[in-house]
């Protein structure tokens, strides 16, 4: 069928048409459909008159995101392209660091940018507790319906990512250092003056030689200009441990595999539903 690429709100029959399709493609080809958590029969008769009755081109978005979220898995999720109203709501700005939630709580685990640090003023291991005058707690639990994650560790590390962003260049934050609870107005960077790599911040390797002479591989962190180091550096190890307990950061596979087998070997299948 057509792709229908219109800009703005789309009339009521093509609202119908994309819940449709949605609804019936996770009807009829996700394998988890049964575990959502709530029946995807039900999902339908929920976000019709949703749909239906969307006045804005940030309500559509919003209930599409809210759409996308029923089933519960981290793979769904919406391109920016497309969803241009709910980009602006999150906001072009960004802080100049990274943040992770840890024991649940909002701590500033890496900056972008070591020459920003002065400016900003929180140091790596402060925990922010409230933007602009909200709790983070707050802000997770109007977050969590525009996120389609399978837990609540991958919602949190979804969130993490946007919820420092703004459409102004600043922002309030109270966070405590030390102990020592302090409020502050947080300057945020346009993302093309940031270097946000999602990984390796503090410069370590994807690979080391552990005691007793064996070596360690992450695929975490891992990168293509690695694999001729890594390969001289490891030779001559007892053996080595890859870890795999992440989601790597570049597909090595080919280039990494030939190190450890010497003849083409099968190891993976795909299918499409016909």
């Amino acid at each position: 069928e057509n792709a229908y690429d219109n800009s703005g709100v789309p009339d009521q029959g093509f609202r119908l048409i994309a819940l449709y399709r949605y609804w019936n493609a996770i009807h009829y080809f996700f394998p988890y459909r049964d575990l959502t958590d709530n029946p995807w029969q039900d999902v339908l008769d929920k976000f019709i008159p949703q749909v239906i009755n969307c006045k804005s081109e940030l309500e559509y978005e919003k209930t599409i995101a809210r759409l996308v979220a029923e089933i519960n898995d981290t793979h769904g999720f919406l391109i920016e392209m497309g969803f241009n109203q709910l980009e602006a709501l999150k906001g072009a700005y960004y802080a100049p660091f990274k943040v992770d939630f840890i024991e649940g709580k909002l701590v500033v685990t890496a900056y972008y940018e070591d020459e920003l640090k002065e400016i900003s003023k929180l140091k790596v291991g402060d925990i922010i507790t409230h933007i602009n005058s909200k709790t983070i707690e707050t802000i997770v639990e109007e977050k969590r319906p525009l996120y389609a994650a399978s837990n609540d560790a991958a919602l949190l590390r979804d969130v993490s990512k946007d919820i420092l962003r703004s459409p102004e260049k600043k922002i309030k934050i109270t966070f405590r250092s030390n102990d020592v609870e302090e409020a502050f107005e947080l300057p945020l960077y346009a993302k093309d003056d940031l270097d946000m790599k999602w990984y390796n911040y503090d410069g370590d390797k994807s690979y080391k030689v552990l005691n007793n002479n064996i070596g360690y591989i992450t695929f975490e962190t891992i990168a293509e200009v690695e694999i001729p180091k890594l390969k001289e550096t490891l030779r001559n190890t007892r053996g080595i441990i890859l870890d795999i307990r992440n989601y790597p950061f570049t597909p090595v596979f080919r280039t990494l595999g030939p190190y450890f087998i010497s003849e083409s070997t099968e190891y993976s299948k795909f299918s499409k539903p016909n």
